[in-house]
């Protein structure tokens, strides 16, 4: 199965021709700060470049803000961050790089290095937007007015989010949807086990602590942390490959929703903590007319964050202005010294786990778990059947034939 930017793009390949004029500015998508205690910042990109509006944008608490989303935008993410510097950049939570982003750094060869940025398991929304006024009737082969939508925790997640859809929706299976509550999202919840990655040789744990682990500040999905440990030399194995084909959503959209990710822990967890969301936590698209509007919620993360006092770094900002000097001054021989001992002990347990335990980020912000799985057509998941219509209306599930690549193949080649 293609990963869901390629998916996009051949959406937008059949639904929006040659010759097809879009452009027509809309704001469509709103975007709220439902915590109370602080401020968030959201990224957005379009078609794998920064999209049409201001990145890293401001949200002061209790606020919203409106984003662009022109006729025929396609390909688009929106997700949150928390604790950034004034320019939206440097945050604790939701750092996981894009367009724009100090995070991705430049190689040598002009590639983007996403080695600096946190995991891509933001709670976020995705959207392929149709062209206003345009009917959306698959069955008839008119989609041009379809916008298509992607929410969930198909990656995994940080914030909790809901999004209120305010028009005509649909699922894969022709069921109406007006909301995805996603508002009980716990990162405290996440598993710290998941037999299939043990059994794979992947360390089974999917909490996501921040560089100096004093926070909380994700949690993977199983095909996400699996993508991220396969992505290491010498973890091409027949068992990921074959725990990947289990956890990553393939083949059409009925069989992704009956698949193995809902029974894992994360998915039952997921599940646990989430009303409108189907058993494919968000894998397969929600069709809506190109009139729909989109309220996008982001709350307080669950647990809280620390306070910058309690993360380390912070002690001296704790002392005071009034201690005395000379405490400061055998205050700062200690921590020196007791930092030099718990480094040189971290050095060894890091030593020992390397092989077993990869470090974060080595998978691109481009590069979902979907990418490690066999390439299929997108019409397995109905975007083909979609754009052209089928004839029997609402079954917009039907599998496509096409030549495979392996899952070796594209571990190996990522």
């Amino acid at each position: 199965m293609p990963s869901d930017r390629t998916l996009f793009a051949l959406l937008t390949a059949l639904a929006f021709p040659r010759g097809v004029t879009t452009g027509r500015s809309s704001k469509r998508l709103r975007v709220v700060n439902s915590c109370s205690s602080e401020p968030l910042w959201v990224a957005h990109e379009a078609g794998g470049s920064s999209g049409p509006d201001e990145q890293n944008v401001q949200v002061p608490s209790g606020q919203s803000v409106v984003f662009t989303t022109s006729n025929g935008l396609a390909d688009t993410r929106y997700w949150a961050k928390m604790r950034c510097d004034a320019n939206g950049h440097e945050c604790l939570l939701g750092g996981s790089g894009g367009p724009g982003q100090v995070c991705v750094r430049e190689t040598e060869t002009g590639l983007a290095d996403y080695s600096h940025c946190a995991p891509f398991v933001d709670s976020k929304f995705e959207a392929s937007f149709g062209i206003t006024g345009l009917p959306c009737l698959p069955s008839e082969g008119l989609s041009q007015g379809c916008d298509y939508i992607f929410s969930g925790a198909m990656s995994g997640y940080t914030l909790p989010f809901r999004l209120d859809f305010s028009g005509s929706c649909t699922r894969q299976d022709g069921s109406s949807l007006e909301r995805i509550d996603c508002a009980d999202l716990d990162m405290a919840l996440c598993p710290v086990s998941e037999k299939d990655l043990r059994l794979a040789g992947v360390d089974g744990s999917l909490r996501f602590q921040d560089k100096t682990n004093a926070a909380l500040v994700g949690c993977y999905s199983p095909c996400q942390r699996l993508a991220e440990a396969s992505a290491l030399p010498g973890n091409t194995s027949a068992a990921a490959a074959a725990t990947a084909a289990r956890l990553c959503c393939p083949g059409s959209a009925s069989a992704c929703m009956a698949g193995a990710a809902r029974e894992s822990s994360y998915g039952k967890a997921v599940l646990d903590m989430c009303d409108g969301l189907d058993s494919s936590l968000g894998n397969t698209p929600i069709r809506c007319a190109a009139s729909t509007h989109y309220t996008l919620t982001f709350f307080c993360p669950r647990p809280s964050l620390p306070s910058q006092q309690e993360v380390p770094g912070s002690a001296m900002s704790a002392m005071g202005d009034d201690q005395p000097s000379s405490d400061r001054h055998w205050f700062l021989i200690a921590v020196l010294v007791s930092s030099l001992i718990v480094i040189a002990a971290v050095s060894v347990v890091m030593q020992q786990r390397r092989e077993r335990r990869p470090s974060y980020n080595r998978v691109p912000r481009s590069q979902s778990g979907q990418n490690l799985l066999e390439a299929e057509s997108a019409t397995s998941h109905g975007f083909d059947t979609a754009a052209r219509g089928s004839s029997d209306g609402e079954d917009y599930d039907e599998p496509q034939k096409v030549e495979k690549t392996s899952f070796l193949w594209a571990m190996t080649t990522c």
